[in-house]
């Protein structure tokens, strides 16, 4: 390891775990999880075996750390706070289109936890515990805060706030991971825009159901 000053040192290791994470969804995405060594992975970041180690305990470890990526915690955080007291048009006017392209930009992740979910059950909790969980539940308080007390007590704010988010995840998942985009284009800011409108007003917008 080359010498590296002392004010240089936290972002040369952070650059140097970014690689590795880089190389490992590269690798992983091409073949699969029990494909992939470690090996091939520090061949692929240009690093030795030992490197990987500082970095990582293990092979599971890192695929862990992939699913942090995947997180929309932060996205979620700085919606709150800026849509802090806004009605719910404006919340989802500021949170749907950011979500939408941070997804977007996960493609390669979805994928990978879309194919080893199913046969890595310990895996895939731990992206349940770290990722969807703490998101929904931020999901859910601004969206009981932006409807207010009495409409927040006549629904369940944690399944409509992933409902929200699974309506997005779907189109990139059919739209982005698995092609669709070739065969039928759809503007993303029409999917933003429809996803918002039907999660406000549903199918029938303002017509009152008998």
């Amino acid at each position: 390891m080359p010498r590296i000053a002392a004010k240089d040192r936290d972002a040369y290791f952070e650059q140097r775990r970014t690689e590795l994470l880089d190389a490992a969804l590269r690798l992983l995405t091409r073949d699969s999880y029990d494909k992939t060594s470690v090996s091939a992975i520090t061949r692929e970041a240009g690093v030795s075996k030992g490197t990987f180690y500082v970095y990582f305990q293990s092979k599971d470890d890192l695929l862990d750390a992939l699913v942090d990526r995947f997180s929309l915690l932060p996205d979620l955080q700085q919606v709150a706070s800026a849509a802090a007291g806004q009605p719910l048009e404006v919340v989802l006017g500021l949170a749907v289109p950011v979500l939408y392209e941070r997804l977007k930009q996960r493609t390669e992740l979805i994928g990978l936890l879309l194919r080893e979910g199913a046969t890595r059950p310990a895996n895939a909790r731990i992206f349940i515990e770290r990722v969807v969980l703490p998101s929904n539940r931020v999901a859910a308080e601004l969206l009981a805060n932006a409807v207010g007390p009495e409409r927040a007590s006549a629904i369940d704010c944690v399944v409509a706030a992933r409902a929200l988010v699974g309506m997005l995840l779907v189109f990139v998942i059919t739209q982005e991971v698995m092609g669709g985009r070739e065969l039928l284009p759809i503007d993303d800011s029409v999917i933003t825009r429809t996803v918002t409108e039907v999660f406000l007003h549903g199918a029938l917008g303002e017509r009152q159901v008998s």
